[in-house]
């Protein structure tokens, strides 16, 4: 009993000191690489295309190390952290569940839970982006993450959009969508491409939305990204003038100072 009660304290204790570790100044790395090993996931691990997924495979281990650094990521508020973990919750429960039962509802919840956690998560990393006093490393990197985790949002509406409207998009040859099938769209790497496409507003046009609600979508994006981008700099800058007028105003005090000792 003894030797029990002894491990589960010190996992705690590894448990409390790996979230202070991945929490500090570079509380946005753990994200960034989880993301971008969430991008190349489906590129190594995916299942063949026109292939629905089953069971658990490593891409879905991968998004269940992308929804902890999501968690850590945005952990500094209670409330936050409790929507957090309540929708990383729900998303991996969903989507590991319905990898193994292969029903058309778990795939639906899957799809729309991994939705909300990830724009959730961007809103917050946006909005801790903009209460910085500087702009730092860290500053950089959650931009980086925030942007990546937009285009990781679009990329699972669309993926849901294709499911609960087959045929909204035109896939290139070798890549068309599985309508009627229990899964949805297993190529996530495919729509998350098409993603970063339209969220730049590149438009290689290889991948073409047909439907209303894929259009729709997909023009959101496109403004989105527009948005960001112009904001975002507009914030780096002015956040920089501000760091140095803040310099500039304690300079001449710092000098005075030994002047008033002589």
């Amino acid at each position: 009993m003894s030797a029990t009660l002894g491990m589960q304290i010190n996992f705690k204790l590894w448990l409390l000191a790996f979230f202070k570790k991945v929490s500090g100044p570079a509380k946005y790395l753990f994200l960034l690489l989880s993301l971008e090993m969430l991008t190349w996931s489906d590129a190594f691990y995916g299942q063949p295309t026109g292939a629905p997924p089953a069971g658990i495979g490593w891409s879905d281990l991968i998004v269940a190390m992308t929804l902890l650094a999501g968690v850590v990521a945005i952990n500094r508020r209670k409330w936050v952290l409790a929507v957090a973990v309540t929708l990383a919750v729900l998303t991996l429960g969903t989507v590991w569940a319905a990898g193994l039962l292969q029903t058309k509802p778990l795939y639906i919840a899957g799809e729309l839970s991994a939705v909300l956690f990830l724009a959730f998560t961007a809103c917050v990393v946006w909005h801790d982006i903009g209460q910085t006093e500087g702009v730092t490393a860290d500053t950089l990197v959650g931009s980086v993450c925030c942007y990546a985790l937009i285009a990781a949002t679009w990329a699972f509406a669309y993926s849901l959009t294709d499911f609960l409207v087959p045929g909204s998009f035109q896939f290139p040859a070798g890549a068309a969508g599985i309508a009627g099938q229990v899964a949805p769209h297993p190529d996530y790497a495919l729509l998350l491409y098409y993603s970063f496409v339209t969220l730049c507003s590149v438009g290689y046009g290889d991948v073409t939305p047909l439907s209303p609600a894929a259009r729709m979508l997909a023009t959101g994006e496109a403004v989105a990204g527009q948005f960001y981008m112009a904001v975002l700099v507009a914030r780096l800058v002015s956040l920089h003038l501000e760091h140095a007028r803040h310099k500039r105003a304690a300079a001449p005090s710092a000098e005075i100072e030994p002047l008033k000792r002589d």
